[in-house]
């Protein structure tokens, strides 16, 4: 078969098509603007996302609790040894760690800098769950000093709220680490231990007051009551927070998990 060519001179007329010709130009031109604008969001979208989020490579750690209802208010909602197995053998969770608490009483003030008192609580989790680790995040025996890691979340509460309204100095997120809070610890039998502790690094992943895990260890066998305490938060260790199967896991077994969380994770993807 013969090959044929077209005229193509009249598609070519500077005259002619000269409208159409800028029209094309200027839908080219805003196509390629829309282009560049969707590529500078989702870089943007992507860099909020890694700085709020609260995966470590590649992992979601969720805290999971055990729903409480008008029905069973009064009930124990702990986890068993029983529970952490069943947690751990699910195929959607690669690890599970509980929160322990502390078992006796503990004040701690700020002293002269701060000067206000409060009864507080006391968590650790193994290392392996934080978002941050500092090096002097560590604790022997006969130590006086008991490293501590706060949420965020606390810190922007007391610089907006607590601190405003009781005439107290705010703090930012590196000065934390000067105040020295006095910690004293009462015990089950009547006796009283203090300690110092030092505010060493912030947690945007567990809203709780962390201390090393050995110091609580051995302060719950020191002043608490000797008796085994199951834990009553979870964390879990998964590659996908918003999987179906993990999701159903949970609601079956009439465990919570924070929705804001779950979101979080569906918007990552």
């Amino acid at each position: 078969m013969a090959l044929t060519y077209k005229n193509i001179a009249p598609f070519l007329a500077t005259g002619q098509h000269k409208w159409s010709r800028w029209l094309s130009y200027a839908g080219l031109g805003v196509g390629v603007l829309l282009l560049l604008c969707c590529l500078q969001m989702y870089i943007n979208i992507n860099a909020l996302l890694k700085e709020k989020s609260p995966r470590k490579n590649g992992f979601d750690y969720i805290a999971v609790t055990k729903i409480i209802s008008n029905q069973n208010m009064g009930q124990d909602h702990s986890f068993s040894a029983a529970d952490m197995a069943l947690i751990k053998k699910q195929p959607s969770i690669q690890a599970a760690a509980p929160l322990l608490a502390n078992q006796f009483l503990v004040k701690a003030s700020g002293g002269s800098l701060l000067p206000f008192s409060t009864d507080l609580f006391l968590e650790a989790i193994d290392n392996s769950f934080l978002d941050t680790l500092p090096a002097d995040f560590t604790w022997q025996p006969g130590q006086n000093i008991v490293p501590i890691i706060i949420s965020s979340d606390y810190l922007e509460l007391y610089n907006t709220v607590f601190a405003p309204s009781q005439d107290l100095p705010q703090f930012s997120a590196q000065s934390i680490s000067s105040v020295m809070i006095q910690l004293q610890c009462f015990g089950a039998s009547g006796n009283v231990q203090s300690f110092r502790g030092n505010i060493v690094g912030l947690s945007d992943r567990i809203n709780s007051v962390l201390v090393p895990i050995n110091f609580l260890q051995w302060a719950n066998n020191q002043l608490g009551s000797k008796q085994p305490v199951n834990p009553s938060r979870v964390f879990i260790k998964t590659t996908d927070a918003n999987s179906t199967a993990l999701l159903n896991f949970l609601q079956q077994n009439n465990f919570h998990v924070n929705k804001d969380k779950t979101k979080f994770g569906r918007v990552k993807q």
